[in-house]
């Protein structure tokens, strides 16, 4: 009753292979960081399509983030996703979380066709 999710994907984004774990991830991050602590109803929306020869997923959840909490947490979740992008690909791959408005937060991850580095 707590969340309402969305997934989309295009067929050409269904055939690219992506690191074990890493979008579950970041979707475990917006639902502890971002639902668990509004009272409301959250939304949890997954958004996969390739642009540019590059996979890019959009992760948006109900919250807000503090992006000086994030400097100095403790956690693995984001800079483990983006050590391992960053071994996988380089400077080819990236990873932003952003405030998109007062209520959601948008995880971007892009990362190129073709596999690693």
């Amino acid at each position: 009753d707590r969340l309402n999710y969305k997934l989309q994907s295009t067929p050409d984004a269904d055939r690219v292979e992506i690191p074990p774990m890493m979008v579950q991830t970041l979707v475990e991050n917006g639902i502890k960081h971002g639902i668990s602590k509004i009272t409301k109803c959250g939304e949890l929306e997954v958004d996969a399509k390739v642009v540019d020869l590059k996979l890019m997923i959009e992760i948006r959840n109900s919250g807000k983030f503090d992006e000086e909490a994030l400097k100095n947490s403790h956690g693995f979740g984001v800079g483990n996703t983006k050590h391992r992008l960053s071994l996988l690909y380089g400077e080819s791959a990236s990873l932003s979380l952003t405030n998109e408005n007062n209520n959601t937060v948008l995880a971007k991850l892009k990362i190129p066709l073709g596999g690693s580095k």
